[in-house]
């Protein structure tokens, strides 16, 4: 008797990471994180399948509205924080990023620069310092920290 059975065996390890297309001659490219190499063990030569989405801003800034703050409630380097100020942190954070992109890198850390001091001039020095340091803890502890970088970037103004 024939055995009908069918075994699924899942293959592949699937990190899942954001980055920027980059153009390298005449091709574009998506560098891959140092973290991701090595969760993957991947090495130079290796097949790898890649499933790409362009980024809907709109529905990552919920995803990060909705996910990322119960992420980082688990960081204990940012319990000093109440539930109200990291889910407003998280969205600045995000704000920055999705009104500062351009395809050029160096605009965007200009555009990035701009849009920091907007937010300084309209929340306050103060209220901005205190950002900043929650950045630099996201960076430095968050569930997204990478060795080479990190989720948000720290803006010196």
């Amino acid at each position: 008797m024939e055995n009908d059975s069918t075994i699924n065996v899942n293959v592949f390890k699937t990190p899942e990471f954001v980055n920027k297309v980059i153009k390298q001659g005449n091709s574009l490219c998506v560098r891959i994180p140092k973290s991701v190499v090595k969760a993957v063990n991947l090495k130079t030569g290796d097949d790898v399948a890649i499933t790409l989405h362009k980024i809907d801003y709109d529905n990552l800034q919920l995803y990060y509205e909705q996910n990322f703050v119960k992420e980082i409630n688990e960081v204990p380097q940012l319990k000093k924080y109440s539930q109200t100020k990291k889910e407003l942190y998280a969205k600045i954070c995000f704000d920055i990023l999705k009104k500062s992109r351009d395809p050029d890198p160096k605009v965007e850390q200009k555009n990035r620069k701009k849009v920091a001091l907007e937010l300084q001039k309209e929340f306050g020095k103060e209220f901005f310092d205190d950002y900043i340091k929650f950045a630099d803890l996201i960076n430095k502890y968050g569930p997204s920290k990478e060795e080479e970088g990190g989720f948000v970037q720290k803006k010196t103004l």
